[in-house]
């Protein structure tokens, strides 16, 4: 059974403490580039599809987009359209398919909406939980060297990459 997490991205920006305070000191793409990809790093160790929507209501863009990640999707509504109304067609479209839906909002009217159509909600304070459960838990797998491929191979066997990462290949 597939497991479906359906994030409201703004309203989750502006219930994170960290994630208000990075929109409010740089601006609101570098809030939104920080969950993205704190939920890209989650949606990847998790066996979930994560879809993290923002809307597009009230922003110059007319059209809705989409751009696909591995393991998660990014969804921007089109003009006239909010991230509530987007989440509540998609729980819809699941309904009566072979998975498990979660939501992540704060707002409770979409929670108790989500909730009657048979899906979980996720608070925002419970989605940062996860999320660091699940960086704990990389850290424990990995120790000391780190999420990044680069952290984990020897240093003999990166300097020999390197060596061929600069001569095109050609070694």
């Amino acid at each position: 059974m597939q497991r479906i997490l359906l994030i409201d991205g703004y309203n989750i920006i502006h219930a994170w403490p960290e994630l208000s305070a990075l929109m409010h000191r740089v601006n609101l793409a570098a809030a939104r580039d920080a969950l993205i990809d704190r939920v890209h790093d989650y949606a990847a160790s998790s066996d979930l599809w994560a879809v993290v929507v923002f809307d597009g209501h009230h922003g110059a863009r007319q059209k809705a987009s989409a751009e696909h990640l591995k393991g998660m999707d990014i969804v921007y509504t089109g003009a006239g359209e909010t991230a509530d109304h987007y989440i509540e067609r998609a729980a819809d479209e699941l309904d009566g398919k072979d998975c498990e839906l979660f939501v992540a909002t704060a707002d409770n009217l979409e929670q108790k909406t989500i909730l009657s159509r048979g899906g979980a909600r996720i608070t925002p304070k419970e989605l940062m939980e996860d999320i660091r459960q699940a960086q704990q838990a990389r850290r424990v797998t990995w120790g000391d060297k780190g999420t990044r491929l680069a952290d984990r191979i020897a240093p003999d066997v990166l300097a020999a990459l390197e060596i061929m990462r600069k001569s095109g290949g050609n070694s």
